[in-house]
């Protein structure tokens, strides 16, 4: 296979990115500069040799430091979005050349070169945000009462952080840990609405539908065939 060079992108100083989304996987690896990015997976601190995995239809806002920053997006499989963490490595630029000589195997040339890294932040947005894994979570009125702020208070103060409300990161984090279970387990579709928190199997059918454009048993189909080839 032939050698791809992987092309840096180049974020502007001082800017932002206001939430988005992505239905494809992908790795981003930090080459210079700094950056804060506040989505489904919590707040991370980005510097160099930093390496995001992005999971299919995953969804963050970004924040530029003051110098601007330099990163590469490594396509990956839907396979090596889910199965592989965020972490640091000790030379980006040489785990890149790899990567370009070896596009077909991105996934495990970064599962062998990263090691992992704490998220940054433990203020209360971010401890709302892992509080909302938990499909049992409390409600956000419940929750601010424990930690003594009104849940409109807390409600500004994470939209400010992730940029997207509290009612809707919960709504995706379930929908996405349900999506996941889907495309990679074999509990039936009752069960996963249920263990993801879900009012029942309707309910998580509407969301998968407008999180990912395809109906549950859409994607179970596609894992099976998968498993079969």
């Amino acid at each position: 296979m032939s050698e791809r060079r992987l092309a840096p992108q180049h974020l502007p100083a001082a800017s932002a990115l206001a939430w988005h989304a992505h239905d494809e996987a992908y790795a981003a690896v930090l080459l210079d500069g700094c950056y804060l990015e506040a989505g489904d997976g919590g707040r991370f601190k980005a510097e160099p040799g930093q390496v995001l995995i992005h999971p299919p239809f995953s969804g963050h806002a970004n924040w530029i430091d003051r110098g601007g920053v330099a990163l590469v997006n490594v396509p990956l499989s839907v396979v090596d979005g889910l199965r592989l963490e965020s972490g640091l490595v000790g030379d980006p630029e040489q785990l890149l050349d790899e990567i370009g000589r070896r596009p077909g195997q991105a996934g495990a040339l970064l599962a062998a070169a990263v090691r992992p890294s704490a998220k940054l932040e433990s203020d209360l947005p971010d401890l709302l945000a892992t509080a909302m894994l938990d499909p049992e979570a409390p409600s956000l009125t419940e929750w601010a009462d424990r930690h003594q702020v009104s849940a409109r208070t807390i409600t500004r103060h994470f939209r400010q952080a992730f940029g997207i409300s509290p009612a809707r990161h919960r709504l995706r984090v379930r929908t996405l840990a349900a999506w996941r279970e889907i495309v990679d387990g074999v509990r039936s579709l009752a069960d996963i609405a249920a263990a993801a928190g879900f009012a029942d199997q309707a309910h998580m059918t509407r969301s998968i539908v407008t999180l990912t454009g395809r109906p549950p048993r859409a994607w179970r189909d596609v894992h099976l065939v998968q498993d079969a080839v």
